[in-house]
């Protein structure tokens, strides 16, 4: 049985949709997320604790304590952290016990979802500093990659390469407008293709 973790669907069900003499599964019934796909999982779960602590050490060693954008930059890599931490907390606490499939859209929004959201504000916050945040995407999209059907996976690209374009838009000067917008549009080509391949 193949499912989609950041959906409740799998082929079975639509299997099961298309044979109507099949007698269907009881609504509560989930199919767990295991093998593979679990081990990818929590190997995401514990590399997004890495990637936490060395923003927030990267951070702390060059935040402007003059600027309070410095500070909201710092206060959002350290909620991304301790997010990170519980959510691995959790996988650890799990074992290797199947994770249930119901469980695959709070999983999605605690790990893809919130890394395109902090990530984004990151860069938000910080765009020509000298941390380079928009490299950062690549770890969300490569994960909706590889752990969601390729529509979930193509939608998580769109969203952090629109992120990107306005982001160029909003910050850009006019003079430099059309650079910024080449540079997003790269960048979000790159997301696509890593989507993709």
């Amino acid at each position: 049985v193949d499912c989609d973790w950041s959906s409740d669907v799998c082929s079975s069900d639509l299997q099961l949709e298309a044979d109507p003499g099949t007698p269907r599964p009881a609504r509560n019934t989930t199919l767990p997320v295991n093998g593979t796909r679990a081990r990818v999982l929590r190997t995401y779960a514990a590399a997004r604790v890495v990637v936490g602590v060395a923003l927030l050490l990267a951070q702390a060693l060059v935040v402007d304590a003059s600027l309070l954008r410095g500070w909201l930059s710092l206060a959002l890599m350290g909620t991304y952290l301790t997010e990170a931490v519980l959510l691995w907390a959790w996988f650890r606490r799990q074992g290797g016990q199947p994770i249930p499939a119901r469980a695959g859209r709070w999983l999605w929004w605690t790990t893809i979802g919130w890394d395109l959201l902090s990530f984004g504000a990151m860069h938000w916050f910080d765009p020509v500093g000298s941390l380079s945040h928009a490299a950062l995407l690549v770890l969300p999209v490569l994960m909706a990659g590889v752990l969601s059907s390729r529509t979930t996976g193509l939608a998580t690209a769109a969203v952090a390469a629109l992120g990107m374009l306005a982001m160029a838009v909003l910050r850009g000067q006019a003079g430099e407008l059309p650079s910024l917008l080449s540079q997003a549009g790269l960048v979000g080509i790159g997301l696509f293709m890593i989507v993709l391949v």
